[in-house]
């Protein structure tokens, strides 16, 4: 009987450490896909599709993240598309630091 418990015992921890590695592995992912997207609207690259499917802070960061983008890739007075200027702001503040 005691034999029994044990192995119960062991496998529902094994079960327990693999329903975690899971999760944890979704969870890092999502958060890695999230940082490379910020990474290349921080270097005026478009941003890249967000398949982000979650109904957790995650996924309310994916929403907020993408609404963020298209807001300062759209002028809001005339609802035209900003990329251009984006571009020009871009380019421009290199040399800013660099001058004294």
């Amino acid at each position: 009987m005691l034999i029994q418990e044990k192995e119960c015992s062991i496998l529902c921890v094994v079960i327990t450490l693999v329903l975690g590695l899971v999760l944890l592995n979704r969870v890092v992912r999502d958060l890695r896909q999230l940082t490379m997207a910020a990474k290349k609207v921080g270097d005026g690259e478009p941003l890249p599709s967000l398949n982000i499917q979650r109904r957790d802070e995650i996924g309310q960061l994916a929403i907020s993240f993408s609404e963020m983008e298209h807001n300062l890739r759209i002028d809001k007075l005339t609802a035209v598309f900003n990329r251009a200027s984006l571009s020009a702001n871009r380019r421009i503040a290199p040399a800013a630091r660099t001058a004294p």
